[in-house]
């Protein structure tokens, strides 16, 4: 529940006026948290490294096939451990 700013009137969550004074209500904005900016960091590094696995298959630049699909499987279970965190929310 928050507070209207001119009145100090509670609101509902999602009510776009204030139902004492009239005045309407700014929609709240959602910063983006650690978490997201991690997921997001995660869910790039898990594509590279999936790139860099199939790459390692066709030529000797890189690391080792099994150096890339071993960072890439441990990528994979961070990705979903921390979707699995922020489907909590």
């Amino acid at each position: 529940m928050s507070k209207c700013r001119n009145c100090s009137g509670t609101l509902r969550n999602g009510e776009t006026s204030c139902f004492i004074c009239g005045s309407p209500v700014p929609p709240e904005k959602r910063q983006v948290t650690f978490r997201d900016r991690f997921r997001t960091g995660v869910k790039i590094g898990f594509f590279f490294c999936g790139g860099l696995t199939i790459a390692s298959l066709f030529s000797d630049m890189g690391p080792s096939f099994v150096k890339s699909l071993v960072a890439t499987l441990i990528l994979m279970l961070v990705k979903s451990s921390a979707d699995q965190m922020a489907e909590t929310q």
